[in-house]
């Protein structure tokens, strides 16, 4: 097992109840699966940052493209994570889509979005 961070996801602390459903649903999502992991450049924040893909196997890896929604995406469009502002930058086409989910999950107010407006103060850290 090796630790990482996913590209343009921020999540709350495990402590608090969004991120510790944030954490369960990462934890159903990948645990005991195989995965594909690609770098992404000025993923949001320090050090090397990861689009993670679930696939059944080096077959799957190679045919599956954008055709699965990646783990990065799916806890976004859940409501369970969110896009730090620092990723509104970036160029990947990531990003962009990572934009797009949370939109779309803000509007229906999934997850951390019931509320309406969640804290970013945490971004300005």
């Amino acid at each position: 097992a090796v630790e990482c961070r996913l590209a343009h996801v921020r999540a709350g602390p495990v402590d608090d109840e969004a991120g510790e459903a944030c954490a369960r649903a990462l934890h159903g999502l990948v645990w005991g699966k195989g995965l594909e992991v690609a770098e992404v450049k000025g993923g949001g924040g320090d050090g090397p940052a990861f689009r993670v893909r679930v696939v059944d196997g080096v077959a799957e890896a190679k045919e599956a493209g954008a055709a699965e929604p990646s783990v990065n995406e799916q806890l976004v469009s859940r409501g369970l994570a969110r896009v730090p502002r620092s990723s509104k930058y970036a160029k990947d086409d990531l990003a962009a889509a990572m934009q797009a989910l949370q939109l779309r999950a803000r509007s229906s107010r999934a997850g951390v979005w019931r509320y309406g407006d969640c804290d970013f103060s945490d971004d300005e850290k």
